[in-house]
C-alpha cells in the first residue's frame, strides 16, 4: 500500500478474498470470484460519473434498494 502512495491502511480480510487494483491495474488479483469490494475513489481518480449520480440519488432518498420478497 505503501509503494501506491497510501499513507493509511487496513487489512479487511485474507485468503482468496484478497485483490488489489490501482489505476486500471491488477496489482493482485482475487482467487475467487468477488460478491463485494470496497472502492476508494478521490480527486484524481473519480469514480465513474453513473455511480456518482447512483450515490446522489441514494443519499437524497430517491434511489432505494430492492428488498428481497
Amino acid at each position: 500500500m505503501r509503494d501506491i502512495g497510501a499513507y493509511q491502511a487496513m487489512n479487511l480480510d485474507g485468503g482468496a478474498s484478497v485483490a488489489l487494483t490501482s489505476r486500471g491495474r491488477v496489482l493482485y488479483p482475487a482467487g475467487r470470484n468477488l460478491t463485494n469490494v470496497i472502492a476508494v475513489y478521490d480527486s484524481t481518480n473519480a469514480a465513474p460519473a453513473a455511480l456518482q449520480d447512483a450515490w446522489r440519488q441514494f443519499q437524497q432518498g430517491e434511489l432505494r434498494p430492492e428488498l428481497p420478497r
